[in-house]
């Protein structure tokens, strides 16, 4: 008996994970290759970026130092000057205190000359009264003259017609204190006159004591403009000081300047 022929069945192929054939070909075929991983499951490219021209990017300046990044992400960049910009703000830092010492000398000035003024003002008027009382005792004195002649003239008159012995002894003695001449006058008729010439005397002592005062014044007060005019003068000549100090030390920076310019240009 012959053997019967079984037709045969052709299964379709059943890719690897369920996937078919055609997608596992598609996921297979190309040339990218895939990227690595990393351990926090990110993807970091093999490539960096690097300018056309090659170089690494911009260099820091020789004055400027950057360091590397910090846990936070930021970074720090230090400063160093040069030797020249160093000497130029050491150089600028002497002209403002030049200059402050400036202004602080002229107030002392201006200060010293309004004393000087003042003081100079106030023995001028210290003169003035001196002349004034001096004219005006010498005026006394001529008046006290006038009238101690005119009462040596009363005296005698009275001595001629009275017949006051007594009072006539006394006037040619030794001449006592000034309420026995006053009494002696008034007994031989000229009190009066005797009152007057008193009175100018009074005036007369009064004017040289003012006149003493006034000389002490003026003393004092010349021995005062003396001194405010030597701080006037020593505080001038220290501000003419600084004034040449401060003239130098700005021309020392002019050229620290144009140094630094020019080692700027040939750089």
């Amino acid at each position: 008996m012959g053997g019967l022929l079984v037709p045969a069945v052709v299964l379709p192929a059943i890719g690897l994970a369920g996937t078919t054939p055609a997608a596992g070909a598609a996921a297979s075929s190309g040339n990218d290759v895939p990227a690595a991983a990393d351990s926090s499951g990110s993807t970091s490219s093999s490539s960096s970026s690097t300018p056309a021209d090659g170089s690494s990017g911009t260099a820091p300046s020789p004055s400027t130092s950057t360091t590397g990044s910090a846990s936070d992400g930021s970074s720090s960049t230090t400063t160093t000057l040069s030797p020249e910009q160093t000497q130029i703000n050491a150089t600028e830092s002497q002209v403002a205190a030049i200059e402050s010492q400036i202004s602080q000398q002229q107030e002392a000035l201006d200060a010293a000359d309004e004393r000087y003024n003042q003081d100079s003002v106030s023995l001028s008027a210290t003169r003035s009264q001196l002349a004034a009382t001096q004219a005006a005792a010498v005026a006394t004195r001529d008046r006290l003259v006038q009238d101690r002649a005119r009462l040596r003239r009363a005296a005698v008159d009275a001595y001629v017609g009275s017949s006051a012995s007594g009072a006539i002894a006394q006037l040619f003695a030794t001449p006592g204190d000034e309420a026995q001449t006053r009494d002696l006058y008034a007994r031989l008729g000229a009190g009066n006159l005797a009152s007057i010439v008193a009175r100018v005397e009074s005036g007369q002592r009064q004017l040289h004591a003012a006149e003493s005062k006034l000389q002490a014044e003026q003393q004092t007060e010349t021995g005062q403009l003396a001194q405010e005019d030597q701080s006037r003068s020593a505080a001038a000549a220290a501000n003419a000081q600084s004034e040449t100090t401060l003239a130098q030390v700005q021309g020392t920076l002019a050229q620290e300047v144009a140094q630094q310019a020019a080692t700027q240009a040939a750089a």
